[in-house]
């Protein structure tokens, strides 16, 4: 269980960072 939850964790990190840099690109490409 404790495995599982930090599995979820690290994914959720991930997918967090991820949808942070498409986030600032598309900000990015908003201001050209």
């Amino acid at each position: 269980d404790g495995l599982e939850k930090k599995f979820r964790g690290d994914l959720y990190d991930d997918f967090e960072q991820l949808t942070l840099e498409l986030y600032s690109k598309g900000n990015l490409y908003g201001l050209e």
